[in-house]
């Protein structure tokens, strides 16, 4: 990671904690943060989370309101067993700056996140997205070690077409 990106990744830890500590997490299926507006409806992309990636169905979806389904596959994935970091995840989708790529922490405010998804929980969440490059990631920050999942890799590029 470059130097002053660090601070970067602070800020944007910080505003995915701050969005993730709102609303109600007692129901598994929620649709907790969409953007405003309405769209063509029907689009509907599953995203699975495991550690330390973030596995879309489809790498493009058409623009207008899309349906993200986010699952949390069973522990011991990714060469972890049950107890080390990763038992909790989040997808937050935001557009990408122009120029950015993923993991560059270089995206804006989010227009969904679904937070706080245990181990074989999925949640649902509707956003209205307009052409251009999004990021699925998750900001999570966990454990004593306090285990970053971005930074080990769990972002992924969708195309808005």
């Amino acid at each position: 990671m470059k130097r002053g990106s660090v601070g970067l990744v602070g800020f944007a830890l910080l505003t995915a904690v701050a969005v993730a500590c709102g609303g109600n997490d007692d129901d598994a299926r929620t649709t907790p943060i969409t953007s405003a507006g309405t769209g063509p409806a029907g689009a509907s992309i599953t995203v699975n989370l495991k550690n330390w990636a973030i596995e879309p169905s489809s790498a493009t979806v058409k623009a207008g309101t899309v349906t993200f389904r986010a699952t949390h596959e069973e522990e011991g994935h990714g060469g972890h067993g049950a107890g080390e970091a990763g038992a909790t995840h989040q997808l937050v989708v935001a557009r990408l700056q122009d120029g950015a790529d993923v993991g560059e922490t270089k995206f804006g405010a989010p227009l969904l996140n679904l937070a706080d998804i245990k181990v074989g929980e999925e949640k649902t969440g509707k956003a209205v997205l307009e052409p251009g490059r999004y990021e699925l990631s998750c900001l999570v920050v966990d454990g004593d070690d306090n285990v970053n999942h971005y930074e080990k890799g769990m972002y992924a590029l969708l195309i808005v077409e």
